[in-house]
């Protein structure tokens, strides 16, 4: 089984997003929950195209860079 880092997009409402815009940096560690949801749109040359993204209902960061204290969960919906 092959290592890496994985890169998600998405999306937060609420208390959720007030956390992100408040704490999340660049290095920081965090867990996010939530659903997975899927857009979709056709592409100009009229070809379908679709994207997964976790659509975020709880926040908990975990570590890395400074405050909030790892482990505190900041927000849930």
């Amino acid at each position: 089984v092959e290592k890496g880092t994985e890169w998600h997009d998405g999306e937060a409402w609420g208390k959720p997003a007030e956390a992100i815009g408040a704490h999340l940096k660049k290095g920081r560690q965090v867990y996010v929950s939530g659903r997975i949801s899927t857009d979709s749109w056709k592409a100009k040359d009229g070809s379908p195209r679709s994207k997964k993204k976790v659509v975020a209902d709880r926040v908990l960061f975990l570590g890395g860079q400074s405050a909030p204290s790892p482990g505190e969960v900041l927000a849930e919906e």
